[in-house]
């Protein structure tokens, strides 16, 4: 009978053994499966950082393009106005000049008829002069 109790104690050895090197497995499993969870937790938040900060970018980058793109706009749009106004101011003086020359030929033309007729009044008076002395 000792030997059944010692086989029996030397089983139950032999269990206590095999569950504490199972209970051992056990935890280091769990302690790399917790520390795989923790890993690919901080992989995404990571990559959700990244991806954040990309879209940032993009938009920063969409932005500013925009902005390029209002300022070569108005740029465009202030450009024509200048052209215009010295369009406008070249036609104007050009109008001008025409005027002046139109105005300076009215003139002429006045005085031509002036001297026609201080002549004609010269003319009339010298013949009523010669008329009242005949």
């Amino acid at each position: 009978m000792g030997d059944t109790i010692a086989a029996y104690k030397f089983t139950l050895n032999i269990i206590e053994a095999r569950d504490s090197l199972e209970s051992e497995k056990n935890k280091t499993l769990i302690s790399k499966l917790e520390m795989q969870y923790q890993f690919d937790k901080k992989e995404l938040e990571l990559a959700i950082q990244r991806q954040r900060h990309n879209f940032f970018i993009v938009i920063s980058l969409i932005s500013l393009g925009f902005a390029v793109v209002v300022f070569l706009l108005l740029w465009t749009l202030q450009r024509i106005k200048s052209k215009n106004v010295v369009l406008e101011k070249k036609a104007l003086e050009e109008k001008l000049e025409f005027k002046n020359k139109e105005f300076t030929i009215q003139v002429m033309a006045l005085m031509k008829k002036n001297e026609m007729i201080t002549s004609l009044t010269n003319r009339l008076i010298q013949v009523a002069e010669e008329a009242v002395k005949d």
